[in-house]
């Protein structure tokens, strides 16, 4: 069995902004992220990321990351199971609305509360 939990299919990809956080009162350490989500070409996009992380001692760094995802549709990725031997793939997930500015609405992610465009489980027995 396989499950795969894409961020976006082809079908539900926007480019976008959002940003999140959190602080350790325990610690005194923070950290603040903005991901600016660019428009896709061809199976790819690009995410950048601006992080900031507060220390301890209240001094804070600014670091950059970028990453380049995959974006493929909800027929490749069946497509794919299904050539290496799996079935009864593409199991869309319930809408939730995800409020505030440069958010968009995403079905949740029951692995681990976050957005995901769609669950994909896969099993390589045959069906009875």
């Amino acid at each position: 069995m396989a499950i795969v939990f894409p961020d976006d299919t082809r079908e539900s990809f926007q480019p976008c902004v959002t940003t999140g956080g959190q602080d350790d009162p325990a610690s005194g350490r923070g950290l603040r992220y903005l991901a600016w989500t660019h428009s896709a070409h061809n199976t790819t996009y690009k995410v950048d990321f601006a992080i900031m992380l507060r220390n301890a001692d209240g001094a804070v760094r600014v670091v950059h990351d970028g990453h380049l995802f995959g974006l493929f549709s909800r027929d490749m990725w069946q497509e794919a199971f299904l050539q290496a031997g799996f079935f009864d793939t593409i199991r869309p997930l319930t809408r939730c609305r995800v409020s505030g500015p440069g958010h968009r609405q995403h079905p949740l992610n029951p692995r681990v509360g976050q957005r995901s465009s769609a669950v994909i489980a896969a099993s390589s027995r045959q069906p009875r």
